[in-house]
């Protein structure tokens, strides 16, 4: 599998700089827990958990859904990076949830 990814950053204004959870894996735990938690009260579907290691912000990966893609319009969200693999072209979307980056991936129509 090949595949070629673009870094892109659309101007949003900053609400706050991301928090960055204390890193004891109880706190750590509790923060993806909380986040996760907001997701699923607002009808998004958590889809799977991403530990990063360069920042040391737990990543949340939503199911791309319509309801998602209106945070871009509305400027909660931005497009972070776009890319093509075998199935074509995505960008992923992303915004921050309680202290954790939340993301998605959505395929691009050709």
């Amino acid at each position: 599998m090949t595949a070629t990814i673009t870094h892109l950053r659309v101007a949003t204004p900053r609400r706050s700089a991301p928090v960055v959870p204390p890193m004891n894996v109880h706190a750590y735990v509790h923060t993806i827990l909380e986040a996760a938690n907001s997701l699923l009260r607002n009808d998004y579907e958590v889809i799977a958990f991403q530990a990063d290691i360069v920042s040391k912000t737990p990543i949340l990966w939503l199911k791309d859904c319509p309801h998602v893609r209106e945070l871009v319009r509305v400027g909660i969200a931005s497009y972070d990076r776009t890319g093509a693999d075998d199935t074509g072209a995505y960008r992923v979307g992303v915004f921050s949830r309680c202290g954790v980056t939340v993301q998605w991936l959505e395929r691009v129509p050709a």
